[in-house]
C-alpha cells in the first residue's frame, strides 16, 4: 500500500467547503479548479480537538437542511477521553480498477477551524506494472546481448538478420 496524506483539512467557514485536497498547493492553482488526484480508497478520520460533525460533501456549497451535496456526517470524538475518532473510507485499497478522485470530495465542518484527517490510499498496481514493464525491456536487451553472443560464437552472426539460417537438426 502506498498512502499520501492530505494532512488535517479544517476549513474557516461553515457554509462553504474546502477542497479535500487544498493543504497541496500543486492540486489547488489558484483560480483554477482542483487538480484531480486519483486513488483506490481515501480516508477521512475526525481531528481529536473536534467538538461538532464535520461533514464530506460532493460540492464546495452543500446544502444543509436538505441534505443536497451532504455524502456523509462525520461525528466529533468522543470527548471526554478523546479515545474514539470516528472515520470515514471511501473505496476499496485491494480495486485498482475502481479509483477515486480525492478532489471531488469537500470539507465543511459545523464549528469554524475543525475539520477532518485526509489520506489517500493506492494499491501499487501501477507502480508495480511500470516496474515490471521497466524490468521486462531491461532483460530483453540482456537476453537479447546473450543471444547475439551466442550466435556470433556458434554461428557468426553480425547481427539477428540472419538468425533464421539457424543449422537444421534432423531426428
Amino acid at each position: 500500500m502506498i498512502t499520501q496524506t492530505f494532512g488535517n483539512v479544517a476549513p474557516t467557514s461553515t457554509t462553504v467547503a474546502t477542497v479535500a485536497t487544498a493543504n497541496i498547493l500543486s492540486l489547488n492553482p489558484p483560480g483554477k479548479a482542483p487538480v484531480s488526484f486519483w486513488t483506490q480508497a481515501v480516508s477521512f478520520q475526525a481531528i481529536g480537538t473536534n467538538t461538532a460533525t464535520v461533514y464530506i460533501c460532493d460540492t464546495p456549497t452543500p446544502n444543509l437542511t436538505t441534505g443536497i451535496g451532504v455524502c456523509w456526517e462525520v461525528p466529533a470524538p468522543d470527548g471526554a477521553t478523546n479515545k474514539s475518532r470516528p472515520a470515514w473510507v471511501i473505496g476499496d485499497p485491494s480495486r485498482s480498477n475502481n479509483p477515486v478522485n480525492v478532489a471531488q470530495f469537500y470539507v465543511l465542518p459545523s464549528v469554524t477551524g475543525e475539520g477532518l484527517r485526509v489520506t489517500g490510499i493506492k494499491s501499487g498496481t501501477q507502480q508495480s506494472t511500470l516496474s515490471c514493464f521497466i524490468l521486462t525491456i531491461l532483460l530483453s536487451y540482456k537476453i537479447g546481448s546473450i543471444l547475439l553472443a551466442a550466435g556470433r560464437y556458434l554461428f557468426g552472426w553480425k547481427d539477428f538478420t540472419t538468425w533464421p539460417n539457424l543449422p537444421s537438426r534432423s531426428l
